[in-house]
């Protein structure tokens, strides 16, 4: 696996999720939407490892809802989600 390109990627979901405290997508929104399909190049695995790093260093959750797993950045003591 190429571990620069995982480590470009988190590095974008984590400044996204920076500027978007209350985010959550899936995978493919991700990929699409904060990411930006020319660093992923439609590649869902170095997405999935990249947010697996990410919630590995606790900075991001995965949660079920109605069937699906959205990711989203695990929540902070600030009421306003800042």
């Amino acid at each position: 696996m190429d571990d620069q390109r995982v480590a470009s990627i988190a590095a974008r979901i984590a400044s996204y999720l920076e500027r978007n405290r209350r985010a959550a997508d899936t995978i493919d929104g991700i990929m699409h939407f904060w990411v930006g399909v020319d660093l992923t190049l439609g590649s869902r695995e170095l997405t999935q490892a990249a947010l697996e790093r990410l919630r590995d260093e606790g900075r991001i959750a995965r949660v079920a809802i109605g069937g699906r797993e959205l990711w989203r950045a695990v929540p902070t003591n600030d009421p306003d989600g800042e």
